[in-house]
């Protein structure tokens, strides 16, 4: 059964590679890196053919010197249930009550749903939640119809209690 449309994956690096993602997603970004890109705009987009991943690369100068960002969409339903899976195995009971309790505050306007996780519990395998600081953005669009927050809040709980 199909719980996401899709889940973004976003993380501004500095002078580091992108390994951070690759406990999240169905594909290593060396992986996804060693396919061709296509130029759009300011961005670079790499879609490996027959994956639904699209990574899209785009160089930015900040205060603090160049950051790449990196955005990391995949679509697949199998894809975006293993990652679900791996949220359940890897965050503590007590983060999954946190994410459950917290469900409403993180959607938005258009049912999307938002947490961050920490990059350096990540660049160890670990899953670990965070509010703020170096991390791994991580936004998920539920399959839920209609489309408001009450039937996006109700696909969530049910992915996040099964």
């Amino acid at each position: 059964m199909k719980f996401a449309h899709y889940v973004m994956l976003e993380v501004f690096l500095r002078d580091e590679k992108p390994t951070c993602l690759d406990t999240l997603a169905p594909l290593t970004m060396e992986e996804v890196l060693a396919g061709e890109a296509k130029q759009q705009e300011n961005k670079l987009v790499y879609s490996p053919p027959k994956t639904g991943i699209n990574v899209e690369l785009s160089d930015v100068e900040g205060d603090a010197g160049r950051i790449i960002i990196v955005r990391y969409f995949f679509r697949r339903a199998s894809h975006t249930n293993a990652f679900f899976k791996l949220l359940k195995q890897e965050l503590s009971q007590a983060e999954l009550a946190r994410l459950r309790a917290e469900c409403e505050r993180r959607l938005d306007e258009h049912g999307d749903f938002f947490f961050r996780l920490d990059k350096n519990a990540l660049k160890q395998g670990r899953l670990v939640l965070v509010d703020r600081g170096d991390c791994v953005q991580v936004k998920v669009s539920p399959a839920a119809y209609p489309k408001n927050r009450r039937t996006a809040r109700d696909v969530l709980l049910r992915i996040l209690d099964d």
